[in-house]
């Protein structure tokens, strides 16, 4: 998405006539190609007090995270990972509630699946593994042990 400079915000927002059909919020947004169209403009409009310093981008807005970076390291990384290693679906129901009781707040399902999208899981079907391909993989495991063990 192209981002405007608040310089360039200003210059697009001072041709601006309300209620106009060739320097309206409409026509300037098609004219000058900007993202998200009338309604941008206008919200630029709104923030705007004929200055360009009122239409810099400000931080901090959004909702703030309900976990922090760590937590969600310290917390939903390491049962996904459990997840990876035994070559099972992660199952975000399962993993709620222990993640609740262990940071103490109330998060959903959703916000879980989030948190799992950034640490890059991948939203695809599994298919299981039968027993014997499972003794197989044991089996391999235990041998590579051994051969870097010096058994």
């Amino acid at each position: 998405m192209r981002h405007f400079s608040a310089d360039r915000k200003h210059s697009i927002l001072c041709e601006c006539v309300r209620y106009s059909r060739t320097h309206g919020f409409a026509a300037l947004a098609r004219r000058h190609s900007v993202p998200g169209g009338e309604d941008t403009v206008a919200a630029w409009y709104r923030r705007w007090d004929g200055t360009p310093v009122s239409l810099e981008e400000k931080q901090g807005r959004g909702r703030p995270r309900l976990l922090t970076s760590a937590e969600v390291s310290r917390h939903v990384r390491p049962r996904i990972l459990a997840a990876n290693r035994n070559n099972r679906a992660i199952n975000y129901t399962q993993m709620l509630p222990a993640v609740r009781r262990a940071t103490g707040k109330s998060i959903s399902i959703r916000t879980l699946q989030h948190y799992g999208k950034e640490l890059g899981v991948k939203f695809k079907r599994v298919t299981g593994r039968t027993n014997r391909e499972r003794q197989r993989v044991d089996m391999q495991l235990s041998v590579n042990d051994c051969i870097y063990v010096g058994c």
